[in-house]
């Protein structure tokens, strides 16, 4: 197996873990809008977007270097990917309950969703 070829298949695992993110936030929004009601429902995607963005960010400037046989290169890039997600992460979430009138429980019930299908992805999300 080639470099080129490992790096295009952790790129489809990385994206896909993104896919999922945002399938289970959809997924909740859609129960929770039947169980409760369309502005908690536009919640719980708000906090599952105020998790999926920054990973998506990270997954961008990550995989874009993993191809690099550099061992430095690869650290670089991760701790930059990591230091952009904190950041983009504490903007949202300034913006988001700034500007917006969020009801707390649906917002971080979104958000820890899409966390725990990020934290859970490598179990059901085949790599190789």
């Amino acid at each position: 197996m080639t470099i080129i070829h490992l790096q295009k298949r952790l790129q489809k695992a990385g994206f896909r873990v993104l896919r999922v993110q945002i399938a289970i936030t959809l997924g909740l929004a859609l129960l929770f809008s039947w169980l409760s009601s369309v502005n908690a429902a536009l919640n719980v995607c708000l906090g599952g977007l105020t998790a999926v963005i920054p990973n998506g960010y990270f997954a961008y400037i990550f995989f874009r270097k993993t191809g690099a046989l550099d061992a430095r290169r690869i650290a670089r890039a991760m701790y930059l990917a990591e230091f952009g997600k904190l950041v983009i992460s504490g903007v949202l979430f300034g913006l988001i309950f700034y500007y917006l009138p969020v009801t707390i429980e649906p917002f971080f019930i979104g958000y820890l969703a899409a966390l725990v299908a990020l934290w859970f992805s490598p179990l059901y999300i085949k790599t190789w």
